[in-house]
């Protein structure tokens, strides 16, 4: 059975390793790490990003989620994004995700568990 859930990981740069804060119950495994927010304009987006893929390995999906205002919207206009604005830069991004953790669990790849 596989499940998703949103959490708050406190990331930490220093020295160039980050330090990766988790609580979560040490029964559960993470099949996939998403990148959201991300803005490849920005040092910092880059270098978190470089650091989670370090760290998780091959856990973390290809595809990335970016800042997008229809993103924000949508929640306000009490709807999911696919309902929203499908054709978003951030509905396909996760559109995208989701095709991969399809292509991840057809395959039998658990994201290096």
């Amino acid at each position: 059975m596989h499940c998703s859930s949103p959490f708050s990981a406190n990331i930490t740069l220093s020295r160039g390793s980050p330090n990766f804060s988790i609580q979560s119950n040490e029964k559960l495994g993470i099949d996939g790490v998403l990148l959201t927010m991300y803005d490849s304009r920005l040092n910092l987006s880059r270098q978190v990003a470089e650091d989670a893929r370090e760290y998780f390995g091959p856990k973390v999906f290809s595809s990335v989620v970016p800042r997008n205002v229809r993103l924000a919207e949508a929640p306000s206009f009490g709807k999911p994004i696919i309902l929203y604005d499908v054709a978003s830069v951030g509905a396909q991004a996760y559109m995208n995700v989701a095709k991969e953790l399809i292509e991840r669990t057809a395959q039998g790849d658990d994201g290096g568990n």
